[in-house]
């Protein structure tokens, strides 16, 4: 298989920002697993690779932004993009395809290691962006009212006890499972779960080696393991690992510090999928047996989303200009493709997607598809 770019971007940028290696500390963990099951995969169910022939939807918009973004978020009437190297949460009115506002939540000169914000997420109508250090050097979160788009609070998340001193939190990615944010921190190896009404730590799960994207379905976290080729798979009634499902990988994969450098997770249609790196396509997971049950393959894929019964797939094949890269779908049965320029990053609501784009001459949009049925 041709070897692709087809890391997504934000981890691409974590793996440039953020130490190679766990901190030397012997961490005093607040929420330990017992010995959690390692599940090999099973024999694997080949689908097809995405093809042209099925018309899956058309762009309706194109809507261009003045920074990157490595994040997209939906919700609270607007579609939210976090500027990392600018300070700033963009929103865009879905009414009207423009950028309506750009927040300033954070500034990113305080220390060129660790982006602000980090990523950006919407909970009942309140949006929060994570904040990876501040003028006093600590990680926090804060929440934006879309009433008014201002931040109106601020979350420190402070230091990781270890039993020679301790570290600050850095926070990266989120997600909710509606009662609490689940915080991670790449550098540390760590997540912590954030009760949405108290605003407090509640617990704080160590030895997360390296967690890239989570997501949360069904009381579990799903979290993708950057430097071990694997997904972790979290109980959230008692805060620990309870299975780690390896991938269906040749070795430890190509890169010294991350193999396979594992980065995307997603829950839906019954299945967490998991992204394989380097032009090696998507696992699909059967969380009732954790097993591997599919692997498909997408030249270059970058980053997906579960949304109206398919996932939705960008992808940044070599050359990616010019619609030479493409979102597609897999149901897994059929597929097919819709070109675009360099696409990344992808969310979805009820009636559309949502696509950051980029090109070699740096103009950023996001791209707004229209499915077909």
């Amino acid at each position: 298989m041709k070897t692709s770019k087809g890391l997504t971007r934000l981890w691409i940028f974590a793996i440039l920002l953020l130490p190679a290696c766990a901190p030397a500390a012997t961490p005093i963990a607040t929420s330990i697993p017992a010995s959690p099951t390692i599940a090999m995969t099973s024999t694997l169910i080949l689908t097809a690779t995405p093809d042209d022939t099925r018309d899956i939807g058309h762009i309706v918009a194109t809507i261009p932004v003045d920074f990157p973004s490595n994040t997209i978020a939906v919700g609270a009437g607007a579609i939210w993009l976090a500027h990392p190297d600018k300070g700033l949460v963009s929103r865009i009115d879905p009414t009207t395809n423009t950028v309506v506002a750009q927040i300033k939540v954070g500034d990113p000169t305080f220390d060129a290691n660790r982006p602000v914000p980090a990523y950006v997420a919407v909970v009942d109508n309140q949006v929060w962006a994570s904040i990876s250090t501040t003028s006093i050097g600590e990680g926090e979160l804060v929440r934006i009212d879309p009433a008014i788009n201002q931040v109106v609070e601020h979350i420190p998340l402070g230091d990781i006890k270890y039993p020679n001193g301790s570290l600050t939190f850095q926070p990266w990615v989120m997600v909710s499972d509606g009662a609490s944010l689940w915080v991670t921190d790449f550098a540390h190896s760590n997540i912590s779960r954030v009760d949405i009404q108290t605003k407090q730590v509640v617990v704080t799960i160590m030895n997360v080696d390296h967690p890239a994207l989570v997501a949360f379905d069904d009381n579990t976290l799903w979290a993708a393991l950057h430097r071990t080729n694997s997904v972790a798979r979290i109980d959230a009634n008692t805060n620990t690992i309870t299975t780690t499902i390896s991938m269906p990988l040749d070795g430890f994969g190509p890169d010294t510090v991350c193999g396979w450098c594992i980065s995307i997770v997603a829950v839906g249609g019954g299945s967490v999928w998991a992204s394989l790196g380097w032009g090696n396509g998507i696992a699909r997971i059967d969380p009732t047996t954790n097993q591997v049950v599919a692997k498909i393959d997408v030249e270059g894929a970058e980053n997906f989303v579960y949304s109206q019964g398919f996932l939705w797939v960008t992808a940044r094949p070599e050359n990616c200009e010019n619609g030479n890269g493409f979102l597609t779908r897999i149901d897994p049965k059929t597929n097919g493709k819709i070109p675009l320029d360099c696409p990344g990053g992808i969310a979805a609501d009820e009636n559309s997607l949502w696509i950051d784009t980029s090109s070699n001459s740096n103009k950023f949009a996001i791209v707004r598809i229209q499915p077909n049925p």
